[in-house]
């Protein structure tokens, strides 16, 4: 921690370096169930003609590789601040065969690339890392071009992720990932708002992941997560869509510039 008692870059680097040392083969994390849940969500906000498109943040490179595969007029730009993340990433793309894609290093709150680059950025699971979240979208619209389209994914409030998180300090437990910041849409709205942006859409997807997750302490969780996502998706059909997008794991939003 930093002398203000608060998670700094380097322990989130050390954290995520350890997550992606211990995580799935490369063809895993585009067929497991997260990622079969957020993809198409994320994908239907991404404009056909998008020429350049950005996703910060990479991780183990899934959804970056996925849309240069799926958007091949596009040049996709997939970058982390780790080069561990960067790896993972380029393997998936040669066993895709996913040319269309360069890979870079960069901070989310001192991107490389010039004003008014992209035609599209896009970031899932990634502001909630830092205590300065607004810094990172500025950051985001900076590089974005006037009519450009900024997709962001958080942890959403209203999941049973957050009472799990607020738990483990009673148990004397540390959270996994350190810092991580839940949002509510408010709070997302404001920060597109606060930065010049236009809200277009608002999102969310995997109801059950934040009881599926916890399925490595018990195998009870397995099956309420698979339950609940269940029936959240036949109540989804009569309200088009409201549980999944109020209460999935994450929530998203779309804004233009």
């Amino acid at each position: 921690m930093n002398e203000n008692g608060k998670i700094g870059q380097k322990e989130i680097n050390n954290v995520w370096r350890k997550t992606w040392k211990e995580g799935e083969s490369n063809l895993g994390v585009i067929t497991n169930r997260f990622f079969v849940e957020a993809y198409p969500v994320f994908k239907k906000y991404i404009p056909d003609t998008a020429g350049k498109i950005l996703e910060l943040a990479t991780g183990c490179g899934r959804f970056g590789v996925s849309i240069a595969k799926d958007f091949k007029n596009s040049k996709v730009y997939v970058s982390d601040i780790l080069e561990e993340s960067l790896d993972l990433a380029r393997n998936l793309a040669d066993e895709l065969d996913v040319r269309n894609i360069e890979f870079s290093v960069q901070d989310c709150l001192h991107i490389s690339f010039e004003d008014n680059y992209f035609d599209v950025v896009f970031a899932d699971g990634v502001i909630q890392l830092f205590t300065n979240h607004i810094d990172a979208v500025s950051e985001m619209v900076r590089v974005l071009k006037p009519g450009g389209t900024l997709i962001v994914a958080v942890p959403n409030f209203w999941n049973f992720h957050t009472l799990y998180k607020s738990i483990l300090p009673l148990l004397g437990r540390k959270f996994e990932y350190d810092y991580e910041k839940s949002f509510k849409k408010s709070e997302l709205r404001k920060a597109f708002k606060d930065t010049g942006l236009h809200v277009q859409a608002e999102d969310g997807f995997y109801v059950g992941y934040g009881l599926f997750r916890l399925k490595r302490y018990h195998k009870m969780f397995h099956f309420w997560g698979r339950a609940i996502n269940r029936l959240s998706k036949i109540l989804d059909r009569f309200t088009e869509r409201f549980f999944t997008r109020n209460f999935g794991f994450e929530i998203v939003i779309v804004g233009k510039k």
